[in-house]
């Protein structure tokens, strides 16, 4: 929240939240289409039967059964979107994070050459590839797990966790920590990553102003290394 009300008090910063933004939006709704067209075929062709006297069950049921699957094409489009929008915007997120620790500590802007600019960009999607990677292993286990009462909470848990995860890691990769470094960083400050997950996991095309979160929240941090 405090990502999104700095973005309204510097207008400026708008040139770097649009793109990213749209291009979450886009992936999220192309995911939850696709989505949908895959799961569609699997829907029982209730539309040409007749169940006679409980032929009013069939008319229900066919829009329920619609109406879960797209609620299923949703909820795993909204998990792709996080993992996938952080690779494809990296090099755009590690801008943002530089333009936004530039306006909170009123400095001005050095720029960066193309040449800087294009060995950051491959640095920063280095680090979001290998976070993409970490998190799909072990949602992956998680999501299993997660069909038990005990493993449901942690499944959820870890999901806010690791959103809030790949959103510091922006700025820690652009500040040059090793990836050991970063893990360790984001561990001791676990619960600020896990409360800083929760509403991009919920909507993730907002992650552009979670990045902005996660950079004031660096800068703020008594203890940088």
């Amino acid at each position: 929240m405090r990502g999104a009300a700095f973005v309204g008090n510097n207008p400026r910063l708008w040139t770097w939240i649009v793109i990213p933004l749209l291009i979450n939006a886009a992936t999220c709704g192309a995911l939850i289409l696709l989505g949908y067209q895959m799961a569609e075929p699997w829907l029982p062709d209730l539309a040409a039967q007749d169940w006679g006297w409980f032929d009013g069950v069939r008319v229900v049921l066919l829009p329920v059964l619609q109406a879960l699957v797209w609620m299923v094409a949703i909820v795993a489009a909204l998990v792709v979107t996080l993992i996938v929008s952080g690779v494809i915007n990296a090099p755009f997120y590690d801008l943002l994070s530089e333009k936004v620790e530039n306006v909170a500590l009123g400095v001005p802007d050095p720029g960066r050459p193309w040449s800087k600019i294009i060995g950051d960009s491959i640095f920063a999607l280095r680090a979001a590839l290998s976070i993409a990677l970490r998190q799909t292993i072990v949602m992956a286990f998680l999501f299993v797990l997660s069909f038990t009462a005990i493993g449901a909470p942690f499944f959820l848990l870890a999901g806010f966790y690791y959103t809030g995860f790949a959103l510091l890691d922006v700025t820690l990769a652009r500040k040059r920590y090793n990836a050991s470094a970063r893990v360790a960083w984001c561990r001791r400050h676990w619960a600020l990553s896990i409360g800083l997950g929760l509403p991009v996991n919920i909507i993730p095309p907002l992650q552009p102003f979670g990045i902005v979160g996660a950079t004031l929240l660096y800068l703020e941090s008594p203890k940088k290394r």
